[in-house]
């Protein structure tokens, strides 16, 4: 993992806020991995475990470590200290940072001519003309083009899904184009002042896990 990529994502919360998430990640069923911690308390004293549950009330943190039990005063941490934190990036990024294996990124060939299958689509299904000015950014960022190539493949789902009803087929056959643009913001569509529609996607950051349905949702909402 490159570290040095990793630090713009790096979430920057006070210890309750990064022990919840490490709570929550850690009490997952079947969860293999726990997240491992050092608590460097007010009193001077040192404790280190996975924690695994807090009770909010009273505010305190249950860490484990082995046989070893401990119930601390959220309030008496001073900071925390997260062990082989490189393993928990979802955590600590709030699973926005990922990479990507160089044999899963498509060339800037391959997603032309995924792009030009969905042109196709479009055109002969609804009589609909897609301009991608995002095509061209992505290029040079394995990331980027990764999420591009996602994004296509959830993209012709999401319009065959809803060209597949009268409804949905007859909302897009008026529209004449369909612009997709990049963004730094979360995932917007919108229906222009002439009636065509234009996709915002934030190509840099790891899509959500339900990003086909927000997809579907936003565009049928704009329809």
């Amino acid at each position: 993992m490159n570290i040095q990529k990793l630090f713009p994502s790096l979430l920057v919360e006070t210890p309750r806020v990064i022990l919840d998430k490490i709570v929550e990640h850690n009490t997952i069923i079947n969860q293999k991995s726990k997240a491992v911690v050092s608590l460097h308390l007010t009193t001077g004293l040192f404790l280190e475990g996975s924690p695994i549950k807090i009770n909010v009330e009273n505010s305190i943190v249950v860490l484990v470590s082995g046989e070893k039990i401990s119930y601390v005063k959220i309030a008496d941490i001073a900071c925390i200290s997260i062990i082989n934190f490189v393993r928990f990036v979802d955590i600590l990024t709030d699973d926005t940072y990922f990479e990507v294996k160089d044999e899963l990124v498509p060339t800037p060939l391959e997603l032309k001519r995924i792009q030009r299958q969905i042109e196709e689509y479009l055109k002969n299904t609804f009589s609909v003309t897609l301009v991608n000015t995002a095509l061209e950014e992505v290029k040079d960022s394995k990331i980027e083009k990764f999420q591009m190539q996602q994004f296509f493949s959830s993209l012709l789902q999401s319009l065959k899904n809803i060209g597949s009803y009268k409804a949905g087929k007859e909302a897009l056959e008026t529209v004449s184009v369909l612009t997709i643009a990049s963004t730094i913001n979360k995932l917007n569509v919108k229906k222009n002042a002439e009636g065509n529609l234009e996709l915002e996607v934030n190509f840099k950051e790891k899509f959500e896990s339900d990003f086909n349905k927000q997809l579907e949702n936003k565009l049928e909402e704009s329809l």
